[in-house]
């Protein structure tokens, strides 16, 4: 390949290995990152730097993914590291980050389809952070494969915070997964020093006894062994083959304890490679101690600066002394161990493995699930297993969570608590089945997919016998419906449609007897278009699904719906208006129909009728009830129940406000020696017109009662002269005429939008548009609206 060739690419990694690095405050993690990947990518200081959560995605040189950007220099992100921690330092945001950088040498022998992503986490104890990091690293542990646990060796396990850094990492280990732990003894400086040494085996044993394993040190030699064995083996010079009882070093040495010297192994790790120039720009503090340890106290004071210099570069640029400085350190160890632990076929093969069964164990019952599990799918197939048993054990799991998962939901749906069942509920649900049955086809799980349509089939009877009849119920079918369709239910499976269509009935049946049985003021006339609502609502989907006899149920239940409105109002009607009306505050009319003047009912019929002006198809469908409401009107004197005080001659039954007996229907004629009701009556109507002995007309023909409302004289009933505008008192007889009590006159105002009745005479108020709920005509628009699409052309409806 010539220079100017591109470098090589790779494709996008299929897999990720996680190490996380965790530790409190200033243990020096950031520092054993920079020794890991022999570069400063990482602010380091006395004090605490990190305050975001750093993720490296490292790559061999010249190779990196597709996915992402060129590989980044560790002075570009040493640059956006510090700037972000200065800007999160004081922020509750938990901002994460990641960095693809390539490394000389891989940390760890990798699958080519696997990427190795270490993880720099801040220190779980931070102060007044709301233990926002500790709580990422609880709700995150189940993304990482290995955790090194950075601890201060200088305080050893003296520390409330020390031992309650342990005691977390073991209780995450316990409850969630169980993940490779290296533990970092960190800042042993001087492995001679006895106060140090002293200090290393202290927190050692804290560490046996808290997570109950003993002689870490010899597990540590075992993994070191067999990391050798492993290189040994890869170079050719040593075949090594794994006992029986010992197939998986890893899960007897975790976790691994090392006392390590993190400062040391970066100056080692970092300058080895280092031209002497760059050497010179090199942390002076850095290089005044590796010369001090390496070169001596004493002869170090006697150099000049520059010499300085190229004796320090000279002791750390040898390999014997580069090996030499990382093995004082024992970085070397903690690398040999990583390598171990996360590194090789075999186990990534083991963690991938692991990812994937955490995965399938931590899905929740909700939407989504077929999405996540078709992730998984993928990450097995693309895990090429060997073991075709293991392969098909992760498909079986795969299988057997779905369902799980499933009938979380569908007893979430069902639950008996709920008062009703909505489609909030039930269309995730279906959704799910449709989804897996769908994937289930297409990876070839053919059983799984005629499953899935039998659980649908099964949910939607159970749902539908569960719906209640609440406004809205019909959007509920809706749902059911586009299910049945969407899985192809429709034609091969006809039974499902038509317990859908019986649901619709019963549960119409109930909404209406319901909503009929609140019908008991004009307040609630708006409650009978929800009614109407439904109808047109099950008349769309009818059309949609082509069911051509639904339209023909539709037109016949709205013509119901219609009829029963108008038969009750008329019987309502018939029954005589109330007198006790009057006198009432705006405040507290009553609403009930029984106490509704006949004014109110004139409105209330009349704007019935008014529907007749917008739609012959009213006219067609309704001239019989048409005819009864005007009769109504055109007679209602006859057909209001006035209360009166006289008494039937024959039966002593009451009689009528025109004088007919309520029990034998007669006639009577004035009998009373009452002298004012002798005399003759004039219409006030008809100027000079008597009445008769019933107070009848015979003019206009209607009756009129001195007790009645409409008893509003203008004239003299007697002489038929004018009476006083303000004393009703007669210029002829001098007799004085009293209105009814109360009774105000009827004017007209305008309230902005139209004109309305004014007074304490009605109660009923009628919306100036037909396609107001509250309108008594709406329903009956509705029909005539809904008819003029030809929902009803096939039912006899011209």
């Amino acid at each position: 390949m010539s220079k100017e060739d591109p470098p090589p690419m790779k494709s996008p990694p299929t897999f990720q290995i996680k190490v996380a690095l965790i530790g409190n405050v200033s243990a020096g993690k950031t520092t054993v990152v920079n020794a890991l990947f022999r570069d400063k990518f990482g602010e380091v200081s006395m004090k605490r730097t990190t305050a975001g959560i750093n993720e490296f995605a490292i790559s061999s040189r010249n190779e990196w993914a597709l996915v992402s950007d060129a590989p980044r220099d560790s002075h570009s992100v040493l640059k956006e590291i510090t700037q972000d921690n200065l800007e999160l330092r004081t922020s509750e945001e938990v901002k994460t980050k990641r960095f693809e950088i390539e490394l000389d040498e891989a940390l760890c022998d990798m699958r080519k389809d696997t990427q190795l992503v270490v993880v720099d986490i801040p220190g779980i104890n931070e102060a007044d952070m709301s233990k926002k990091y500790k709580n990422y690293v609880e709700s995150h542990w189940n993304t990482f494969d290995c955790v090194v646990v950075v601890m201060d060796g200088r305080q050893g396990v003296n520390t409330e915070e020390q031992v309650s850094l342990l005691r977390f990492v073991k209780s995450n280990l316990e409850s969630k997964k169980d993940v490779p732990i290296v533990i970092l003894c960190n800042k042993i400086d001087d492995q001679d020093d006895e106060e140090q040494e002293e200090l290393v085996l202290e927190a050692q044993r804290e560490v046996e006894k808290i997570f109950g394993v003993p002689d870490r040190q010899k597990s540590l030699q075992e993994v070191l062994q067999a990391t050798t064995a492993s290189k040994e083996t890869t170079n050719g010079t040593k075949k090594h083959k794994w006992k029986k009882k010992n197939t998986k070093p890893s899960d007897q040495v975790s976790p691994v304890f090392i006392p390590i010297s993190g400062v040391t192994a970066f100056i080692f790790q970092t300058c080895s490679n280092m031209p002497l120039e760059r050497f010179r720009e090199f942390d002076q503090k850095l290089i005044a101690k590796l010369g001090r340890d390496r070169i001596g106290k004493f002869r170090w004071k006697k150099l000049s600066k520059e010499d300085r210099i190229k004796e320090a570069h000279e002791a750390v640029s040898d390999p014997e002394g580069y090996q030499a400085g990382v093995a004082d350190s024992n970085f070397d160890k903690f690398l040999m161990v990583l390598s171990s632990l996360v590194g090789g076929k075999t186990a990534q093969e083991k963690m991938i493995q692991n990812q994937i069964q955490v995965s399938l164990s931590t899905i929740s019952s909700g939407p989504g699930i077929v999405e996540k599990l078709e992730t998984i799918y993928s990450t097995v197939l693309a895990l090429s297993l060997g073991d075709s048993e293991a392969k098909n054990a992760h498909l079986s799991e795969i299988k057997s969570t779905f369902w799980r998962l499933y009938k979380g939901m569908e007893q979430s749906c069902f639950a008996k608590e709920k008062s009703s069942t909505t489609l909030n509920s039930f269309g995730p649900l279906a959704d799910e089945l449709k989804k897996y049955r769908d994937f289930a086809t297409a990876v070839g799980w053919n059983s799984e997919a005629d499953l899935s349509v039998v659980f649908l089939k099964n949910a939607v009877r159970r749902f539908l016998k569960s719906m209640k009849s609440t406004p809205g119920f019909v959007k509920d079918l809706k749902v059911v419906y586009c299910a049945i369709k969407e899985m192809s239910l429709e034609a091969e499976d006809s039974p499902i449609v038509e317990a859908l269509k019986e649901s619709f009935d019963r549960l119409f049946h109930k909404l209406t007897e319901e909503k009929f049985a609140a019908f008991a003021s004009a307040d609630a006339v708006g409650n009978l278009s929800v009614l109407g609502d439904e109808l047109v609502v099950y008349s769309k989907l009818a059309t949609e699904a082509g069911w051509t006899n639904e339209h023909l149920k539709v037109a016949a239940k709205f013509k119901q719906l219609v009829l029963a409105q108008i038969g009750s109002l008329c019987e309502l009607a018939s029954n005589g208006p109330s007198q006790q009306v009057f006198g009432y505050p705006d405040s507290s009319r009553p609403t009930s129909f029984a106490a509704l003047s006949w004014l109110d009912w004139k409105l209330v019929l009349r704007s019935i009728l008014l529907v007749r002006y917008y739609d012959r198809q009213f006219c067609l469908d309704f001239g019989r009830e048409i005819i009864l409401m005007e009769c109504l009107l055109e007679s209602e004197p006859e057909v209001r129940a006035e209360k009166n005080d006289e008494q039937c001659t024959r039966c002593q039954s009451v009689l009528t406000f025109n004088r007919i007996c309520t029990r034998c229907s007669r006639t009577q004629h004035n009998t009373s020696v009452n002298l004012e009701r002798e005399k003759k009556y004039m219409c006030p109507s008809c100027v000079g017109q008597e009445l008769d002995c019933n107070r009848r007309c015979g003019n206009c023909h209607v009756f009129y009662h001195p007790h009645s409302e409409h008893a509003t004289f203008s004239v003299c009933p007697i002489d038929g002269y004018s009476l006083d505008l303000y004393t009703g008192k007669c210029h002829s007889c001098c007799k004085v005429w009293k209105q009814f009590p109360n009774l105000p006159v009827v004017k007209i105002r305008h309230d902005g939008n139209g004109l309305a009745l004014s007074g304490s005479q009605h109660v009923v108020n009628i919306p100036s548009l037909l396609s107001d709920p509250n309108h008594f005509g709406h329903l009956a628009w509705r029909y005539c609206e809904l008819m003029a699409t030809g929902v009803g052309q096939h039912s006899g409806h011209q």
